[in-house]
């Protein structure tokens, strides 16, 4: 047996009473915009010659003073476009098989986690990204990680995208039917499942399966195993 279901959600904020939008943080609710949209600055990269990032202002187009007043609505939602489920069940003789994936796509979340990991002008106290060790030091180096004297802001950069396919459940089980019940027994099963085997994702943070707009080292969904015994009487 094999089964599939999946959902779209479009959405758009059609009124705010007299209002037009509110901001709240890196978000934005602004009427003719889904809800959940970003709202930040956009970053281009880092200037080769200088180390010093580059911004995108209310314009899109570069400079290296960064301001609030170019925060832009431009960076996707993190609620998802698409979400649906697959399963498989497959039975021969008393060997039994089920498999369950879940999906989300269309997700563009903040990952506060890797603004932490890189930082260099506060939170020394957490530990750094090994990509670091990339970080410009000298006129022409091409790199990602700005100069380490150049305050690291929060911007587009840290939006990525948390789409995700999940290995959500596998089951696998073998029932024995007893052809002589003089001990009372008709029939025993024994099974062993896991959960969350394997997600496919280009989500950086801890789980792209977050409960809100940002990563804030949420606990991850856990990969788990269980072995059982049913018996029948």
């Amino acid at each position: 047996t094999l089964g599939f279901n999946g959902a779209f959600v479009k959405n758009r904020v059609i009124s705010l009473g007299a209002l037009t939008e509110i901001v709240a943080g890196t978000g934005i609710t602004r009427v003719g915009l889904p809800v959940g949209t970003h709202f930040t600055v956009g970053w281009l990269g880092v200037d080769p010659n200088s180390g010093l990032p580059i911004y995108e202002d209310v314009n899109g187009k570069p400079t290296n003073v960064f301001s609030a007043a170019n925060n832009r609505a431009v960076y996707g939602t993190f609620n998802p476009k698409f979400t649906g489920g697959a399963n498989l069940d497959i039975t021969w003789k008393g060997i039994s098989v089920s498999a369950f994936f879940t999906t989300a796509q269309g997700i563009q979340r903040f990952n506060n986690e890797t603004f932490f990991y890189e930082t260099t002008n506060a939170n020394v106290q957490f530990n750094k990204r090994v990509d670091m060790l990339n970080t410009w030091t000298k006129p022409g180096d091409i790199t990602n990680y700005q100069r380490i004297s150049a305050q690291r802001q929060f911007t587009s950069r840290d939006i990525q995208d948390a789409s995700f396919i999940r290995f959500r459940n596998l089951q696998v089980g073998y029932t024995y039917d007893f052809k002589n019940t003089k001990l009372g027994v008709r029939s025993c099963r024994i099974w062993a499942q896991g959960q969350n085997l394997y997600t496919w994702t280009k989500w950086q943070g801890f789980d792209p399966e977050e409960s809100n707009n940002i990563a804030t080292y949420e606990f991850p969904n856990p990969k788990t195993y269980t072995l059982g015994l049913d018996i029948n009487f």
